[in-house]
């Protein structure tokens, strides 16, 4: 016996019988959608985080926002403060939010 079958042999010994191939599996493209159509982008997760900066201690604060394409908060709250801290002094992290 052949550890080999064909796709009709497997067909009878599941089905049993006689099976008609349908016409989707001789043409798989005659289903197929119209080609031309493009998809949709995938949904881009981002993260928003909201930072207060200064340069001085206890002194008027500028709200800036950092948008990272990490899905984690840790990871993109640690690159939000790396970017800022090198033009302020004081960094505090206010809001983290998924957009």
């Amino acid at each position: 016996m052949s550890d080999y079958f064909t796709e009709e042999e497997m067909r009878r010994a599941l089905f049993g019988g006689e099976t008609q191939v349908s016409s989707a599996i001789v043409n798989p493209k005659a289903t197929s959608t119209n080609p031309t159509k493009k998809r949709v982008a995938s949904f881009a997760s981002k993260i928003r985080v909201t930072l207060h900066v200064t340069n001085v201690y206890e002194g008027e604060v500028e709200i800036v926002t950092f948008d990272s394409p990490s899905l984690s908060r840790l990871v993109a709250e640690m690159d939000a403060k790396r970017k800022f801290q090198k033009n302020y002094r004081y960094v505090e992290v206010v809001k983290v939010d998924r957009i």
